[in-house]
């Protein structure tokens, strides 16, 4: 998250290829029941919309802010040409044989299934 836009391939990619040893991602499940990797609930911060992920279509979802400031490190930004918010299953697709540390971001049965 703090050298490419957090939870998007690209910073995947990049984490990757400077030899973590895991994924660390966020999940919630947008109206339409898609399971996408986005930490914030509202997407005020990441995209300049106040979007309810849970209450929005997955087409419907807005690119990330680039630049965008590091939750972690107030007043750092990361930047990258990667602004999609990506669905769960692209990053298992894509990284098929890393580990990944699933944080399921909602008190949700149905996200949990998924």
């Amino acid at each position: 998250a703090g050298e490419r836009i957090e939870n998007t391939l690209e910073a995947f990619e990049h984490a990757v290829s400077q030899g973590c040893d895991w994924l660390e991602l966020d999940v919630r499940r947008t109206c339409d029941g898609v399971v996408v990797v986005c930490h914030d609930r509202d997407l005020t911060r990441q995209s300049g919309r106040s979007l309810d992920v849970t209450q929005t279509d997955y087409k419907d979802l807005p690119p990330y802010r680039s630049p965008l400031e590091v939750t972690f490190s107030p007043g750092c930004f990361s930047s990258g040409s990667d602004r999609r918010i990506p669905r769960l299953v692209e990053v298992f697709q894509r990284f098929p044989r890393q580990p990944i540390s699933i944080e399921v971001k909602d008190d949700d049965d149905e996200l949990i299934d998924e």
